[in-house]
């Protein structure tokens, strides 16, 4: 019986959580591939799904939020998304987005994640909000929103190994 395929993005996440209990300052210089504040400029290299090769993706610059007709704010739709990252040879797209009050406050950072037939953009209410006092995290899952749609046969099979 072969192992599981999952066993190869542990020692990623594994590295990712212990970044993530990091100061905030050290974060840029410990793992400055993972994440960068929007206002980053637009290119920028994420770590591959083996966590050893570096792979450079094209994330167009953020625009200032958006406010609804009632005063609301929120995230703009962008055709061509915001940021994407490099897992298991697919481009996942993810919204990451920090205010001025949570790189002061040392809180944990939030991540959502969506459900069924859903995207990161139906958070776009909750992330300003949100990234007032937090990083915030938001991604498309794989094969939604703007994520990658891989071809495949669907059979009871699928994902029955963790991916």
């Amino acid at each position: 019986m072969s192992a599981p395929r999952c066993r190869c993005v542990l020692p990623l996440l594994r590295h990712f959580l212990l970044v993530l209990l990091l100061s905030r300052v050290a974060l840029p210089f410990v793992l400055p591939c993972l994440h960068r504040p929007l206002s980053a400029p637009s290119t920028r290299v994420f770590l591959s799904s083996d966590g050893s090769t570096a792979t450079n993706l094209q994330a167009s610059p953020t625009p200032a939020l958006a406010v609804d007709a009632r005063g609301r704010s929120r995230l703009p739709w962008r055709k061509e998304g915001y940021s994407y990252w490099s897992w298991q040879g697919h481009h996942i797209h993810y919204v990451a987005l920090e205010g001025e009050d949570s790189r002061q406050a040392n809180k944990p950072p939030i991540v959502l994640i969506h459900g069924f037939g859903a995207s990161a953009f139906h958070w776009r209410y909750n992330i300003p909000a949100l990234a007032r006092t937090h990083r915030v995290f938001a991604l498309d899952l794989l094969g939604f929103g703007l994520s990658d749609k891989p071809l495949t046969e669907y059979n009871a099979e699928v994902g029955k190994e963790g991916g």
